[in-house]
């Protein structure tokens, strides 16, 4: 059961938060396949973990989207967390 608080939109993400269990240990399960992002070859996943604000989103299971500063650009990523437990990053993208 999904209880709703003040910082959820209907149907659309909540306020950025800052880094918190839940949001590291998406990052966390991610984190390998990122690094496979020519864009990422240089992160490190302490500062990652420890360096990002995020929001979700209550869809078919829960959308994390990340935001954070690296090599001077900012990125945002959206990881989906499937039903089954599972994740995939559905969305990369960058302010040069």
């Amino acid at each position: 059961m999904y209880i709703m608080t003040e910082h959820t939109k209907v149907g659309g993400y909540t306020e950025f938060m800052t880094p918190s269990e839940d949001s590291k240990n998406v990052l966390e399960n991610v984190f390998e396949h990122l690094l496979n992002v020519d864009l990422f070859q240089t992160l490190q996943k302490e500062h990652l973990l420890n360096n990002h604000s995020y929001a979700t989103q209550v869809v078919a299971g829960k959308n994390y989207k990340f935001t954070f500063l690296h090599d001077k650009s900012n990125y945002s990523i959206i990881v989906w967390r499937k039903l089954d437990g599972t994740y995939r990053v559905t969305s990369i993208l960058v302010d040069l």
